[in-house]
Parts: C-alpha cells; structure tokens; sequence
C-alpha cells in the first residue's frame, strides 16, 4: 500500500492514472493507525515527516520512501540502509523558490534601508553553492548585481574567496550582503550547524544583511540576537523550528515561516521527480505513465491555480520591482502574522512555545505559494 502526506500534489492523480488503487492521504503521521503502518509499503512524506527509528519500527513492511522536498535531516538514511529500504529526495525542486524569494528579499533591503545599503554595488556573497545557491546567483545577475560564491563542501578547485580556518575567512569583514543556502551537516571537516556563529557574525561589518534560506540550524540563536542591533537579517529558516524565538523574529526586519522555497510549480516538480523514482523502483514501463507537461497540468487544474509565474525584465533595477512583488507575493502577510504573534508572545509572563508553534504551523499551512519569475530581455 502506498501512503502519501495530503499535501504533495498529484500523487492520488498519477497514481490511479497508471492503475494503482491502493492509495491512501494523512494529513499527520501521527493520524495513521498501527494497523494501517504495518501496510505501508511505499512511504511519500515532506520534511514534516521524520523518518527516524519509530517510524520505521511502526511499519515492518516498508520498502520505499520518497520525500518531496530538498534535504534529507529528516531522514535516518543510515537506519534505511540497515534495512534495505530504498529512498530518493527532490534535490533541487524548490531551488528556484528560494532564489526568487532573495529577489524579494533585495526589494524590501532597497526599501527599508534605503540610500544606506545599494545592494548592487556592495560586496555580495552566496554561501553554499549547491541547486539553489547557482540559481541565486543566477537572479543577481539579471538584476546587474555583482556577487561571489562560497561553498566549503566543493572541491579546492572550485572554492572562490578562500576556504578553510578561520584565519582564511577575512571575506567576512568586507561583505555587505550574504545570502545563506547551506545544507545542515552536524560533523565533519564543514559543520554547518551552526555556520553562522559569535565568531563569524563578529566579522561582519556593522549594517551588513543576511538571508536566512537555507536550514535554521546553519545560524546560532544567542549570536544572532547578540548582533542584531547592528546586523539586518531577513529570516526564512529558524533556530528551533518550528518554535521561533518571538526576540529573534522582532529583530528580525523581514520574517517569513520557512516557505521561501514554496513557489506553486517547485511543489510539482518534487511530486514528480519522487514519482519517477517510485516508476522505477515499480519497474512500471515508461509508456504507462504520463509526461511532465500533463502531469503539471492535472495538478495546476486540481489545485485550481491559474498564474505560475511573473515576468520581469533582465538588468531591471530592485528599486523598480519591488512594488511590483508586493502585488504578487504574500510574504509580507507571512512577516505581519509572525510578528504579530511574537509581540503577542512577548507580553506574556512565561515562553509558551506552543503558542509560537501553532502561529508558525499555521502561517506556513495557510501560504498560498508564490509565483516564480520569468527573466525577459
């Protein structure tokens, strides 16, 4: 039997499109009975679901599992190995969300500091230089901006800006902009968790930005608080998702609920690309399965979505299209609703972080995707 999380598109369609019946929704994990686990077979989870130790114990017969978003820290892949279950991920599906939620994010910093940071002429850095950093850098090139790129996890060859100690990261003290995309990875020679420490934040020049959009885990709580009197953050991705600090989100100037990546079409391509690993693990013959362009299609008219994308022209000022944006994407209802609940939050006489979770959960479940962007000439 397959399972799936109510919330990836077209799974229910393209499944009984090439003939499988035995389909079943949750909205929680924690909905699905003992019984109905151990008839798990092929698992279809988000970054919601933690595929850990529990999880495998309660479904014996598992086989697969395939999760529709980029990142697997929500997966013990070395646990599915001992056990011989097959998994995949959408590597890169919500890559050009995220890139185009930093386009955003440049039009509030043109808005908010005004003459103070001219984000087009300032040192501008990408940390982490995976799927979504190349497409960051992709957007700031059509929006003329001049940027670097810094990824400890590519070969030596590949590094610009020096990588290594602390001794080699003096980069730091003359960057302005740093648009954070790193993977969370708790060990090894690059620890990214936290990246973003007391040390390197204090390297930063006063009035420098940061992006958030990567993993909260990258950036230390108390160093970001610390330093948030003269450094300017825009956050996406939280310390202890998905409980925020109601501090942290009020020093924040930009707070969204870890959806930079929620574009409408990112949520069908990860539905598709675990779907074309479960038609292989199937073994289903290709000519028994639609194309792309149907598939995306179903979905656009089951989600009942008609507009995907916003077209905007190559080498177009921020300043120009931030007003534009605002029409277009709802992340300032996303800020407005965060800070709200972290002044009302703030005012309380203890930290109820049940009450920051139900405000983050919610803000995120009730997103309605933004539109990715069309760069014209």
């Amino acid at each position: 039997m397959i399972y799936y999380d109510r919330l990836i598109p077209g799974i229910q369609w393209f499944m009984n499109s090439i003939g499988h019946k035995d389909v079943f929704a949750f909205d929680q994990w924690a909905d699905v009975s003992q019984a109905e686990s151990q008839q798990v077979k092929i698992l279809l989870i988000r970054s919601t679901t933690q595929v850990d130790q529990q999880l495998l114990d309660q479904c014996p017969n598992l086989e697969f599992v395939g999760s529709a978003t980029s990142g697997i820290d929500h997966i013990a892949v070395d646990l599915l190995a001992e056990r011989g279950i097959s998994w995949c991920e959408a590597k890169g599906s919500n890559a050009k969300g995220v890139a185009d939620y930093v386009v955003f994010a440049l039009a509030v910093i043109n808005y908010q500091a005004s003459l103070l940071v001219n984000v087009e002429q300032s040192k501008n850095v990408i940390l982490g230089y995976g799927h979504v950093g190349q497409e960051v850098g992709k957007n700031l090139t059509h929006l003329g901006m001049q940027w670097h790129w810094v990824d400890p996890h590519k070969t030596a060859d590949q590094r610009t800006l020096l990588q290594g100690g602390e001794e080699l990261e003096h980069w730091l003290e003359t960057t302005h902009l740093l648009t954070v995309h790193l993977p969370l990875i708790a060990s090894g020679e690059y620890p990214t968790a936290p990246w973003l420490n007391e040390q390197r934040l204090s390297r930063l020049p006063n009035d420098a930005w940061i992006i958030l959009a990567g993993r909260g885990g990258n950036a230390d709580e108390a160093a970001l608080l610390k330093h948030s009197t003269r450094l300017n953050y825009i956050i996406d991705v939280w310390p202890h998702e998905p409980c925020p600090s109601p501090q942290l989100i009020q020093a924040s100037a930009f707070a969204t609920p870890h959806i930079a990546g929620h574009s409408r079409l990112s949520k069908i391509r990860g539905s598709w690309q675990i779907l074309q690993e479960l038609v292989h693990f199937l073994a289903i013959d290709k000519e028994d399965y639609i194309s792309f362009g149907d598939f995306k299609m179903a979905v656009l008219h089951e989600l009942q979505i008609e507009a995907t994308h916003v077209e905007l022209a190559s080498k177009t000022h921020v300043e120009s299209i931030q007003d534009h944006l605002r029409l277009q994407i709802g992340f300032a209802q996303m800020d407005t609703y965060l800070r709200a609940a972290a002044e009302s939050q703030s005012n309380e006489a203890y930290n109820n972080t049940h009450i920051m979770r139900q405000a983050f959960q919610k803000a995120r479940a009730e997103y309605g995707q933004h539109l990715e962007i069309v760069w014209g000439e």
